[in-house]
């Protein structure tokens, strides 16, 4: 994922894990991540982004652009609280006990051994529930939804290429010219051009 430009003027790549698209609108695809990680301050700058996929077997590449949107535990969105709540209940134990490390980009301290050791928490929820403070675990934990406006595939399997997109404004909301009663049916209509590879 390149969410921007670091303070050295490099393009900004993370690696994320894909969480799947929101239930509710599969325009959208999710990741988690840290409260503190930079890339939260990075989105709060500068709300655009692009993903990219590559898929070996069938030799597909997807570029997908458009806007984040961090759900933290500040977030007043009734709809947004709902989704970062269920996110959060479909994350393995293991996997949350990531939002109760040390602060990510930090030096790696003998102290912190004990909070990396995932293993144990895999098996037993239970004892990952009574293991970390859950307040301070689901303060770090964010969930990202990408409102994705456009498509960028590429078949290297007959050599085709298509790009697929959709308008939106600059806060990532997608913006029908049609009346009101249209809005939502047109938020996922996509127009397509196939492009040479």
């Amino acid at each position: 994922m390149d969410d921007q430009n670091d303070e050295s003027g490099f393009p900004a790549i993370r690696t994320v894990v894909f969480r799947g698209f929101l239930d509710r609108d599969p325009t959208k695809v999710t990741f988690v991540t840290d409260k503190r990680s930079k890339k939260v301050g990075d989105f709060a700058v500068n709300n655009k982004c692009e993903i990219c996929w590559y898929f070996p077997k069938s030799r597909e590449q997807f570029r997908l652009r458009g806007f984040a949107n961090v759900i933290t535990n500040e977030s007043t969105d009734e709809i947004d609280i709902r989704d970062r709540s269920i996110s959060w209940k479909k994350m393995r134990p293991g996997a949350r006990g990531q939002f109760a490390w040390p602060e990510p980009g930090q030096p790696r301290l003998p102290e912190h051994e004990e909070a990396y050791d995932v293993d144990r928490l895999i098996e037993n929820e239970d004892e990952f529930e009574n293991m970390w403070p859950k307040e301070n675990v689901l303060e770090n934990f964010c969930l990202v939804t990408v409102d994705v406006n456009r498509i960028d595939h590429l078949k290297l399997k007959g050599n085709k290429r298509y790009l697929y997109s959709r308008e939106q404004n600059s806060e990532g909301d997608t913006r029908s010219n049609n009346s009101a009663n249209n809005e939502e049916e047109e938020k996922n209509e996509w127009m397509v051009c196939e492009l040479c590879p």
